[in-house]
């Protein structure tokens, strides 16, 4: 039965590995920095381009080009602080800018004040979201664990405590 699991976990694994991430990383063609704005307050209610309701304490954003439901990693680079979000609608308009946040993002961020910030974009794939646990893997050492005679490194993504970053 544990020899199944284990089977199943390095299958899962690996169609994950070839499938979500050559799609990621072929999705984005946008540059990986650039100046972020974050939505007014009003536009709380409105319809977004994805159709879903726009709600200003949500995580989410406004990419050109990243398709809908896109995971990304936003990291303000004069603070180092980041926020993941979720693309849902289309913009920024203005050229200078890249993505447009949700307030709630705009504050985890700590731009608010300041209303356009220097940011870094990382779309994540589900690999990047997907949490493990002790119990996941037969043996786990430090941010190592072994499956087989394969060993993959987990790193978690700046401390949010949403998943784990697969090295191998």
């Amino acid at each position: 039965m544990k020899q199944m699991r284990i089977l199943f976990l390095i299958i899962l694994l690996f169609t994950f590995l070839f499938s979500f991430r050559s799609f990621a990383q072929n999705s984005s063609v946008s540059p990986d920095s650039g100046k972020a704005s974050f939505y007014d307050e009003d536009f709380d209610g409105l319809v977004t381009s994805s159709g879903e309701e726009f709600d200003k304490n949500d995580f989410t954003a406004a990419h050109r080009t990243l398709p809908f439901n896109t995971i990304v990693c936003v990291t303000n680079l004069k603070n180092g602080k980041n926020a993941i979000v979720r693309i849902n609608d289309r913009g920024p308009f203005n050229k200078r800018r890249i993505i447009d946040i949700s307030p709630s993002a705009a504050k985890k961020l700590e731009m608010v004040s300041e209303g356009i910030g220097s940011i870094k974009l990382q779309t994540l794939t589900l690999l990047d979201r997907v949490p493990f646990s002790d119990s996941t893997f037969s043996t786990i050492k430090g941010n190592h664990f072994y499956l087989g005679n394969r060993v993959f490194q987990a790193c978690i993504l700046h401390g949010n405590g949403i998943g784990a970053r697969l090295s191998y």
